[in-house]
């Protein structure tokens, strides 16, 4: 099979690579081994929170103070201007609404109260901001529901002089799933509320709402919809925000499927269940790569994106004396030493989550020292980024996804 661009990794990074691709006209694949970890998604995306601890309000003018092999650093302030103004744009054309600007970063809610530094928030979570003093709200969870903390939440929004109230409802489908715990997680919850009607839902709500200003809820609503949310919304009497939970995250694994049926629309091909099991380079290029499902098909392109992940994804693996990039062999930048991999502190920066796939400052891969020009590296296989740590989770797969398809574009 031959394509323009192939790229290996259908999390946010490959597909916001293989979209702008697509929409450009090229004819293109994406080889997806499993989920993403939009699965994981707190419903906000980070640009950059912090920079040597230090908290980031504008992330523009952070970026550089950024070392000088940051993904960041390698795209450039302006193209990650032009590049991060678009993206409510691009997620808009996916279906989806989010609010936040570049220039100057706003507070999320995590799921134990905590307040974190961000970009952009899909619109129907809670950010935090002064509008909320002096409001009455109610923290309202589904009764038995574990993977939302509710007494941590309720003593953050305290913390920021927020009267906050914490109640429990259920309707009689939710109480036949509690009857098993692992029945009562976020997409199961989400799938009852989809098969009985946001309307029965809704009546549950508002025999609590009752004198309040805001009610709070844990985010299982549209696992499968993007609609569900909006339609409860209208039916609720007070006015209804949701709050990011444990893992699963149900409006992340909505957003992957809105990102593959976007990919799709543009012609694209999503190869699923897959996995790249090697490639044959010759001249200083990637000729052609091959799958574990299609035996003795080569996928032959003219570009090549890897956007595999970290360690967590499986990108990049540690040995007992070397961290490497298991598919293709490909450079990496790490430590020598594994006692230079880790801090004994449990809660300080590691440094093995800086390590990653080295690239040139147009994000070509490289092999044995050899630059293969047209193997391109997206996303948190790079290295040169703490995601964690600097709050730019989210921030680094899309810039670096959708600068590597400018790139390409622009050949």
């Amino acid at each position: 099979m031959k394509f323009d661009a192939v790229i290996i990794g259908g999390g946010l990074s490959g597909l916001a690579c293989g979209i702008s691709l697509a929409e450009a006209g090229k004819r293109c694949a994406i080889i997806s081994s499993g989920q993403s970890a939009l699965h994981f998604s707190c419903g906000s995306f980070d640009l950059l929170g912090y920079v040597d601890g230090e908290e980031v309000t504008n992330p523009l003018e952070a970026i550089g103070r950024l070392p000088k092999n940051h993904p960041y650093t390698l795209v450039g302030v302006e193209n990650i201007n032009e590049i991060s103004s678009a993206v409510p744009a691009f997620f808009e054309k996916v279906g989806v609404k989010v609010s936040g600007t570049n220039k100057e970063n706003h507070k999320r809610l995590t799921p134990i109260g905590n307040q974190r530094p961000t970009w952009l928030t899909i619109d129907e979570y809670i950010t935090i901001d002064d509008s909320l003093k002096g409001k009455k709200v109610l923290l309202l969870n589904v009764a038995g529901y574990l993977d939302l903390p509710v007494k941590f939440v309720a003593s953050g929004l305290e913390k920021l002089g927020v009267s906050c109230d914490v109640q429990e409802f259920s309707i009689a489908e939710l109480d036949e799933r509690r009857e098993s715990a692992s029945e009562m997680r976020s997409v199961n919850i989400s799938k009852v509320v989809e098969m009985v009607g946001v309307s029965r839902v809704a009546d549950a709500v508002n025999a609590k709402v009752g004198g309040y200003d805001i009610v709070l809820l844990p985010a299982v609503f549209g696992w499968n919809n993007n609609n569900t949310f909006a339609e409860f919304k209208s039916k609720v009497n007070v006015e209804v925000k949701l709050v990011a939970t444990m893992p699963p995250s149900v409006p992340g694994v909505r957003l992957q499927t809105l990102l593959r049926n976007r990919f799709q629309k543009m012609g694209g091909v999503m190869l699923l269940g897959d996995s790249v099991i090697g490639g044959n380079i010759e001249n200083g290029k990637m000729q052609w790569v091959e799958t574990q499902n299609l035996v003795g098909e080569k996928l032959i392109a003219d570009t090549f994106v890897l956007a595999t992940g970290n360690f967590f994804s499986r990108g990049v693996l540690g040995a007992p004396n070397e961290i490497y990039e298991p598919i293709f062999g490909l450079d990496v930048n790490s430590q020598q030493g594994r006692g230079k991999w880790y801090s004994d502190r449990f809660f300080g920066e590691q440094p093995f989550m800086r390590f990653g796939v080295a690239v040139n400052n147009t994000f070509l891969a490289s092999k044995g020292g050899q630059i293969l020009n047209n193997l391109y590296v997206a996303g948190s296989v790079l290295s040169g980024a703490n995601q964690v740590k600097e709050a730019s989770m989210g921030g680094v797969s899309l810039i670096t996804g959708l600068h590597v398809a400018n790139l390409i574009n622009k050949k």
